[in-house]
Parts: structure tokens; sequence; C-alpha cells
């Protein structure tokens, strides 16, 4: 028995052999695929984050515009090249903040809405009144800092769209008079106020007052107004009015002018055709999803 032990424990207790140093093989680590995306995929996934809003915010200043004598309703051809702007305006950081890059300091989108004219001077109010609190960013380590400035996508779109109303429209306005008035001075009545009061200072007029004195003198013609009005003088007016117009220019220019314009020229490259589409994947084709 003892020449056979040295076997049995060699062989170990249930027949496996009892080898101290034994090592057992190590569970191979599965290591998961990470999948590799260029920019270019990237942002082509993110084509349509705004989707939505875009089609949204183009309908409400249709709305806005939509009794403005020769305006053109943008249609969904002219929505799908706004995306295409955007993307390329504020494909990065500003994405999630100003896609349409209206607020960023020394731009002048943000203020054409707060301080209106062109088209937008023919806008109901109403609309603007949710850009009265935002304000300018400015940059942070050379990042633009969105903080506190009341922006955010759908306001940053909205501001966009009508920005290219705004850069997109020539308006004509014709000044024309009612019937024959008559005004009987009162206290403190001035002609100033009087012009004021009728709407006889032209828009756009070199000289707005001067012009209202030759109106005056035209519908009285047998009063000196080189002397004081008395009060229970009565004079003659007519209440002035404006007819306006617009007119739509070329879409090329309409979309340029919202990039600052000279785009072709500054960069040797058409600003769809040549620039967006090639580098983002997107095209005007594209479309929307709901």
């Amino acid at each position: 028995m003892k020449k056979l032990l040295p076997y049995i424990l060699a062989l170990g207790i249930f027949g496996t052999p009892l080898i101290a140093d034994e090592v057992k093989p190590k569970a191979k680590k599965i290591q998961p695929k990470t999948e590799q995306i260029s920019l270019e995929e990237e942002l082509s996934k993110r084509y349509h984050d705004h989707d939505k809003i875009i089609l949204e915010e183009m309908d409400l200043v249709n709305k806005a515009c939509k009794d403005i004598k020769g305006y053109k309703p943008f249609s969904i051809t002219d929505a799908k090249l706004f995306r295409a702007m955007i993307m390329v305006e504020g494909y990065n950081y500003a994405w999630n903040y100003d896609p349409a890059q209206v607020s960023n300091s020394g731009d002048g989108a943000l203020d054409d809405l707060k301080f209106r004219s062109g088209i937008l001077d023919l806008v109901d109010d109403s609309y603007f009144q949710a850009f009265k609190d935002v304000k300018h960013a400015q940059k942070d380590d050379a990042t633009w800092n969105y903080t506190n400035t009341g922006i955010n996508p759908r306001l940053s779109i909205r501001a966009g769209w009508f920005n290219l109303t705004y850069e997109g429209h020539r308006v004509n306005k014709t000044f024309n008079f009612g019937e024959e008035k008559q005004h009987e001075i009162k206290s403190k009545d001035s002609l100033w106020k009087l012009a004021n009061k009728y709407k006889l200072l032209i828009p756009n007029a070199e000289e707005p007052f001067k012009d209202a004195m030759k109106l005056f003198r035209q519908w009285n013609p047998d009063i000196d107004f080189n002397k004081p009005l008395n009060i229970g003088d009565v004079i003659n007016y007519r209440t002035g009015s404006i007819e306006a117009s617009v007119l739509r220019k070329d879409t090329k220019q309409m979309f340029e002018a919202h990039n600052g314009g000279g785009y072709e020229l500054k960069t040797g490259r058409e600003y769809f055709n040549g620039a967006i589409m090639p580098k983002f994947r997107a095209t005007v084709k594209t479309p929307f999803k709901k």
C-alpha cells in the first residue's frame, strides 16, 4: 500500500491529477465593437432634428404675412432649402440653441426683428413679442455662449424665416389721400400735430413735414400759413393712407442674403449645390420626417 500511495496521490481522490501549479485558462473578454462614424455621417443623422419646427414656423410666418399684397407664401421647397441652410449655419454647438444663427453678437437678424422695417413693418406686432427679451450671445473662449440669451431652436428658426422674408422682399408703398374734411383749430393745436394726427407725414420722405405743409397750402389756398392760426379757424385736410405691396426676390438671392450675401463671390462656390450638399450629404430632395 505504501508503494501505491504516491500513485494514488498523483491521480487524486477522484481520479483527477493533483497538480499544484495548474493554471486555469482565463476567459477571453469580448471587446464590444465601436462604430466609427465620421462628422459628415453624424451631421446627416442630425439633419432631421428640427423638421417639425421648420414646417410649423414656416406656416406661422406665412400666416403673419398672408394679408400683405403681393406676398408669395413659402413652400415645402423653401423649407428644404431652409433646412439645408441651417445645417451649415448652426451645425456645431449652436445646433441645439440657435441653429439659424440669429442671436450672435454683431448679427443684424435679431435687431431686424426688434426695429422692424421693410416688409416686417407691415406685420402685426404680436408676432414679434417673443423676441422682445432675447439678447445677443457673446463669445466665451471662442465659443458662443447662449446662456441667458433667451434663444432656443424654435425662436431661432422663426427668426430665420422672418429674416428671409425681410431680405427676400422689396416693398412698394403708395401714399393716398381720402375725401376732403375740415378741422376747427383748438387750443394747443399745431400744424405738426395735425400732420401726425391725419397721417400726412409721408414715410421715407426726405423732408416729411415740409411735404405736409405743401399739402396744407394746396388744400387751403386762402389761408396764410406764415401767420399763426387762431382758435376757431377752419382748415381743410385729407387723411393720408399707405397702400403697400411686396415683390419677392430671386430665391438664391434671398437665402444668400441671410448668410451675409456674396457667398459665391467670397468662396467661388454656389451656396447650396457647391457648399452644403456635398459636405453634409443633404439635398433639397430629402423628404421631411413627420
